[in-house]
């Protein structure tokens, strides 16, 4: 199948030239006068790269590559202008919109191949490396998921299998202990269903109303509500949790559905990675125009190099320590920071203090009360 270009001239002669000397270079080609009609050929061919002309009469090309990019299927389209400016403001306004590169006419029909064939060549390795990271998501996939699932429904299974077996001569604690362990397999299979079902919300629904939902909103952190948190992850756990709470209410830019699965996850790795007998300490505080929550906990270390490698079905270290989880929980919080425009540090020690950071936004009419006390 050839590549299919696609090239926005307003100017008559160039915009032919061009398509027909990539044409005979092989190329498939479409063509558009203007940027609105680029725009909706791009939306209907989708091409594998596209030349625009900067000033153009209606839609500059600003404005096309601004709109190209927010179509998710267009949105890594190798994007290049064509432009008779050449000043450092108008390089720098196309770059950080997204261009990948600029030819400054007039130009070579050398300059104008090579060009072509480096981006297709940058976005073919990214191709790639995205087929790389998909095999490997789909391995850790298939491996923890099953682990995940199994083992809660193996815990339930038994010990219904030991009630069935055993009913007449159970005493009335031994039942409730029973029971106890079954609700915390049903609580941990249930969070793992909820993660895998907010994964692909976070991965896969880009633009759909429960996607945006997890960025749209505000929200109040105070003691109250990391207690009721806390509270939550102790039923899945069988030891109850020392957690020192110390969090400045404030009013966060920050769905409340958001907040609350950010602490879940953050809280439930704390106690899971912490050693016995030691604290969880969690604590929050206006800081530089934005909510600063930072959890600690002793335990084993979280390297720093991991943080790169957050991602769906991703554990560190599993092969040397037994662990529980799907490894979700990270990547959940990751990205439902940035999707709210805040900020994740994780600093460990060798020695094993871990102190996650975060950076939330505060809201606008919060941010002026804190100035002005």
């Amino acid at each position: 199948m050839k590549t299919q270009l696609l090239v926005i001239e307003d100017e008559s002669s160039i915009r032919e030239n061009v398509a027909e000397l990539l044409t005979l270079k092989g190329f498939s080609v479409d063509t558009a006068a203007d940027g609105q009609e680029g725009i909706n050929r791009a939306i209907q061919s989708q091409p594998d790269l596209i030349l625009c002309d900067v000033m153009m009469p209606g839609l500059n090309g600003y404005q096309v590559l601004e709109s190209i990019r927010s179509h998710h299927s267009l949105s890594h389209v190798p994007f290049i202008f064509l432009t008779a400016r050449a000043e450092p403001d108008d390089l720098r306004q196309g770059m950080v919109l997204g261009a990948d590169d600029y030819l400054i006419k007039p130009f070579t029909s050398k300059d104008l191949l090579k060009s072509i064939e480096t981006r297709l060549k940058r976005e073919q390795i990214r191709n790639n490396q995205l087929q790389v990271q998909l095999t490997d998501y789909l391995t850790n996939l298939g491996r923890v998921t099953i682990h995940e699932h199994n083992t809660p429904l193996a815990g339930i299974m038994g010990f219904i299998v030991l009630l069935k077996e055993d009913y007449p001569t159970l005493g009335s604690a031994e039942m409730e202990s029973m029971l106890d362990q079954m609700m915390r397999c049903c609580l941990r299979l249930k969070r793992t269903l909820e993660n895998e079902r907010l994964t692909h919300l976070l991965i896969h629904s880009h633009g759909s109303a429960e996607y945006d939902e997890l960025s749209q909103g505000n929200s109040y952190v105070f003691d109250a509500l990391v207690k009721q948190v806390k509270q939550t992850i102790e039923k899945e756990h069988e030891q109850p949790a020392t957690i020192l709470i110390a969090t400045k209410m404030a009013h966060l830019r920050l769905p409340p559905h958001s907040l609350t699965k950010i602490l879940e996850e953050l809280m439930d790795n704390a106690i899971k990675f912490s050693e016995r007998g030691r604290d969880v300490c969690v604590s929050g505080l206006i800081r530089d125009e934005c909510y600063q929550l930072t959890i600690t906990n002793w335990g084993r270390a979280f390297k720093s190099r991991d943080i790169l490698r957050i991602a769906p079905y991703t554990q560190f270290d599993r092969k040397y320590y037994e662990q529980q989880g799907s490894g979700l929980g990270l990547f959940i919080v990751k990205t439902l920071i940035k999707m709210n425009q805040g900020h994740l540090q994780i600093d460990s020690k060798p020695e094993g203090l871990t102190k996650v950071t975060l950076q939330l936004p505060l809201m606008d009419r919060v941010r002026s009360l804190n100035k002005s006390a």
